[in-house]
């Protein structure tokens, strides 16, 4: 190997000022440049150079760097003919074989020495050595040189004066394979070297320069903090809640929450529920009001930490009993358990000290237990691990959160669950389900239903709840009805039903005399009635709330019995089979003259059915289910009879049909009884908001006073039949001296089947007591009503109650409007073919791809352009007659057997059949919430109930346009995948349907003749 040396200026000077300036520059670099078998820039001259002539190498002599021997006088000789001269680029690259080899050079920043070698082109291959010329393509250099031409890498220092003359020895050697000779030492050493150097040279530096003064570094003080716009949160201190008092006593303020009875895991994973209870944080201002609202949330201020826990938890349970909640009764006098644990309401403690490491990221509560009969508020309060973890129990007024629950499942609560926000019912009755409903809307918290509140939950399911379905109480329900049913050993009062006869003969050839009802000698309409009875107003309620009339007769029972208002359950696989149940109760009523029972908070009405091991399975409960067994009863006992025992007598209204008073003599047991039970029915019409037929509400109103005529009003009579009143105020009017009496002809011909010829020359007396006569027989018929008939009649009717000496009578009475209101307002109930009348709510709960295609297909009608869902459901309830005749004809056996097409011809009968299956009855419910008609797409929640999600189900009843109902909530779900499906199809004038609007009308009526009979959650 060869090197050739070119440069302007002298030789030895440029060597000497380059390696000094490497050196004192990056020595490290040098070291670096000859470990990788690299050397220092050279002159580009091609004129060699002896080593002799080269300045002394700047380097000390030391224990680790040779110098050079005194007798090595090497020279740089001219290079082969055909050799490639090594010269130093200006950017110079590692050595590698390429198609045109460039000279070995040194890079300031080392790269690796050997690179990949490329082919070489044969014209360059003449240029090269001979042993290069038959390199491989893929050959590194170190393997193809041969050994004297071979690179040794270099492990240790060599000094440069001993490597140059090593490159020397080689140009010389060049064919005899010596290796190069050199002194070295170890690399370490030679770093030793370097760093001496330069210590010495900084330690000079510091003795020679000018030193100039160290001054001391500012301690660096605390910045100002910026502005906030926020407070400085400060975590809150268990402290922070007690105060201590001047005589050194502490106290605590307690905001005390009592939570409803935790439910069961099977009942959880039943209804969708969280397992766990929680502490409630991002609803917990929601949760709290509930709470208060149902009397569950007390607040303690200044309660001594000296308060025993079993007193404050004793408080809290006769608070709650105060508040109307019903706890089981505890016989058991002498337990072996302490008082400490049988206690009604238990503590709560956090799980985990708190923490949030559940899925819904909210803290748990778990029971917690009174240690001793000792335990004080101050040992609740310091227990920073279960019960004073301060983040969660210290509010913002320094008030301690405690957590209790109600330790008992079958407590239970009268409420109006609409009033509460916690259901549909807008009646007050006895509920059990109130854990099912708080904690399905609050459920772990995070996933709470903020929007949609008791909507998002499946009331029919949760009514299960109120028929208190655990199995032992279901088992005592069950022996309540057995007992009501066959114990004939049970005595009770008997039955005090007032004399409600009136002493009056109504026939023209006497006169009213005067009694305690009626003064002969008063003129009718002279003076206003007023009923003598007093009413209490916490006892009064509106036609439209008549679930309290229910609470009224048994807070009297407690109030007169002190005891617990007996119950009732009524359970049967369909609704024919718990009619039978009830009319069962009904009879027994009669018979025991006391129908306190059947007016208790505690009526249960269960629809049930039985798997194959015949295990007894619950379906639905609720009201709706109620009404519609109610109805059936209805249906049989009085809508059957109707003709029986009813004659019509004024504008189609109809009065008790009765025989003449000499053939009552001996009037039959099961004559009186059907009577009885035929006034009981439309006493209980009355009751449940119904109005029954055609039976003349003023003749109603005319009972329910004692038969007192006063009670029938002037302004009641114009409003009912005004041209009844028309004639009694001519009559008034009219001088007993006047026998002109043709105008009142019709009237006495058919009310007193008389002629008026025999009215001439009265006196003024009998023409005044006329007046009262002519009204009687309008209303009430020609008899009076202590004729056995309306005897029998009148003693089911007003549903008399033993013990406390109550009736329908004074139930009435405490309506506000008295007895006329109650009954005056059940007209509204009645269903005449007006679509106004019916009180209907439409919703549109489908996606806008949905509502889109649907006003497409809606455009496409003809007569439906322009119009949404509620006009053509307007227009199919206010239509008459069958769609399709022949398709219904051949289906109809699919119906329940109440269902009668009989009358489908008439305007109404849709309307009938439509509220029947919405709401349980053919009739229009005064009470509570109007029908909701909702169009739902397939994947709603609501169209499912929660046992029926299944898969295969859902698209069965969809495929088959299955309208759902619940009677409960009055809740009608139209699948809108089904109507447009119908809405697409062609028109068939050949058979039925003819057309699309007849498709859909057919559909709307048979999907709602299939709703009524049996209760239809789909």
């Amino acid at each position: 190997m060869y090197m050739f040396v070119k440069s302007t200026m002298d030789h030895s000077q440029w060597l000497q000022q380059s390696l000094q300036a490497m050196i004192a520059n990056n020595p490290h670099l040098f070291l670096q440049m000859l470990q990788q078998n690299q050397t220092p820039p050279a002159s580009s001259s091609n004129t060699p150079v002896p080593i002799s002539q080269l300045p002394p190498f700047p380097f000390a002599s030391g224990p680790n760097i040779a110098p050079l021997p005194a007798s090595s006088n090497p020279t740089v000789t001219s290079a082969a003919p055909n050799s490639t001269p090594l010269s130093v680029a200006p950017n110079p690259t590692p050595l590698s074989i390429a198609p045109n080899p460039t000279p070995l050079s040194i890079v300031p920043n080392p790269m690796p020495l050997l690179a990949p070698p490329t082919p070489v082109p044969s014209s360059a291959a003449a240029d090269l050595p001979g042993a290069l010329t038959n390199l491989a393509p893929s050959t590194t250099m170190s393997s193809a040189l041969s050994q004297s031409q071979a690179i040794q890498p270099i492990s240790t220092y060599v000094s440069p004066v001993s490597m140059l003359s090593s490159v020397t020895t080689r140009s010389h050697n060049s064919g005899q394979s010596q290796p190069s000779s050199s002194t070295s030492s170890s690399f370490p050493s030679s770093i030793t070297a370097i760093q001496h150097a330069n210590r010495d040279r900084l330690e000079h530096a510091a003795s020679t320069l000018h030193q100039t003064p160290a001054v001391s570094k500012k301690k660096r003080g605390s910045g100002k903090k910026p502005p906030r716009l926020y407070p400085v949160v400060v975590q809150p201190k268990v402290e922070d809640a007690v105060v201590t008092a001047n005589d050194g006593t502490q106290v605590v303020s307690l905001v005390v929450l009592v939570y409803p009875p935790r439910l069961t895991p099977d009942q959880c994973n039943a209804y969708g529920l969280p397992v766990e209870l929680h502490h409630y944080l991002q609803n917990s201002d929601a949760f709290q009001t509930v709470l208060e609202s149902l009397n569950l949330l007390y607040r303690f201020d200044n309660l001594s930490l000296n308060t025993k826990v079993v007193d404050l938890l004793e408080s809290l349970h006769s608070s709650l009993v105060h508040h109307g909640w019903i706890f089981p009764e505890n016989q058991d006098t002498s337990s072996f358990f302490n008082r400490y644990e049988r206690l009604a309401i238990q503590l709560l403690r956090f799980s985990g000290k708190g923490n949030t490491n559940n899925n819904a990221k909210t803290p748990r509560l778990i029971t917690g237990k009174v240690e001793s009969a000792d335990m004080t508020l101050h040992q609740i309060v310091f227990d920073t691990n279960n019960y004073g973890i301060a983040k969660f129990v210290i509010t913002n007024t320094k008030k301690f959160i405690l957590h209790t629950i109600i330790r008992s499942t079958n407590v239970a609560l009268d409420i109006n669950l609409a009033e509460k926000g916690l259901g549909s019912d807008n009646t007050t009755r006895r509920h059990f389900c109130l854990s099912k409903r708080i904690f399905g809307i609050f459920r772990s918290d995070t996933d709470a239903f903020v929007d949609e509140g008791y909507s998002a939950l499946d009331e029919d399911e949760i009514e299960l709840g109120c028929s208190n379905d655990d199995s032992q109480h279901e088992d005592e329900d069950v022996g309540v009805v057995a007992r009501m049913l066959n114990d004939d050993t049970e005595t009770l009062p008997q039955s005090i039903i007032q004399n409600i006869g009136s002493n009056s003969p109504l026939s023209l050839t006497n006169t009213l005399t005067d009694n305690n009802e009626t003064d002969a000698t008063e003129i009718l309409w002279e003076t206003n009635w007023v009923p003598d009875q007093e009413i209490d107003e916490d006892d009064s309620f509106y036609v439209h709330d008549r679930s309290k009339l229910f609470k009224i007769v048994n807070n009297r029972i407690q109030v007169v019995t002190e005891t617990e208002p007996r119950g009732f359950l009524v359970k049967g696989e369909n609704p024919q089979k718990m009619l039978t149940v009830y009319s069962a109760l009904v009879q027994r009523a009669i018979d025991e003259e006391d129908f306190s029972v059947l007016l208790s908070q505690n009526r249960h009405f269960t629809l049930i059915a039985f798997d194959d091991d015949g295990a007894e399975i619950y379906v639905t409960s609720g009201p709706g289910v109620e009404k519609e067994v109610i109805n059936l009863f209805l249906k049989a006992t009085f809508d059957s009879h109707i003709h029986d025992y009813l004659i019509e007598v004024i504008e189609d209204y109809m009065t008790l049909s009765t025989v003449p008073m000499s053939s009552t003599a001996d009037l039959s047991a099961a004559k009186k009884n059907d009577l009885t039970l035929f006034g009981a029915a439309v006493g209980l019409s009355l009751i449940y908001g119904i109005y029954p037929g055609k039976i003349n509400p003023l003749l109603l109103v005319y009972l329910l006073n004692s038969s007192n005529l006063k009670s029938l009003t002037k302004p009641l009579v114009l409003e009912m039949f005004p041209d009844l009143h028309r004639t009694l105020t001519r009559w008034i009017a009219l001088d007993h001296t006047n026998n002109d009496l043709a105008y009142f002809q019709p009237h006495f011909a058919t009310f007193h089947n008389a002629s008026v010829s025999a009215l001439h020359n009265r006196s003024d007396r009998h023409h005044r007591s006329l007046a009262w006569t002519m009204l009687h027989n309008a209303i009430v018929g020609p008899v009076a009503t202590d004729h056995p008939y309306f005897k029998a009649f009148v003693q089911g009717f007003l549903l008399p109650c033993k013990p406390i000496d109550f009736n329908l009578s004074k139930i009435a009475a405490f309506c506000v409007g008295g007895a006329s209101e109650f009954v005056m307002s059940l007209l509204d109930s009645r269903i005449t073919g007006d679509y106004d009348d019916l009180r209907l709510g439409f919703t549109d709960r489908t996606c806008a791809a949905t509502q889109t295609a649907l006003h497409d297909a809606y455009e496409a009608v003809p007569g439906w352009s322009g119009l949404g869902f509620p006009d053509i459901f307007k227009e199919f309830l206010e239509g008459s007659g069958l769609p399709c005749p022949s398709l219904m004809t051949e289906i109809q056996g699919r119906f329940d057997d109440v269902v009668t097409l009989d009358g489908a011809s008439e305007k109404g009968y849709r309307m009938r059949m439509f509220c029947w299956a919405a709401t349980g009855v053919p009739h229009i419910l005064i009470d509570g919430l109007p029908i909701e008609v909702i169009l739902v797409d397939d994947n709603d929640p609501m169209y499912f109930s929660i046992q029926s999600h299944r898969g295969d189900e859902r698209a069965r009843l969809l495929n088959h346009g299955t309208i759902s109902f619940k009677t409960c909530t009055r809740i009608m779900h139209v699948p809108a995948s089904y109507l447009l499906k119908l809405l697409s199809a062609s028109d068939n004038s050949g058979s039925e349907p003819r057309n699309i609007k007849d498709s859909i009308f057919h559909w709307f009526l048979v999907q709602i003749l299939s709703g009524i009979g049996s209760y239809n959650v789909v």
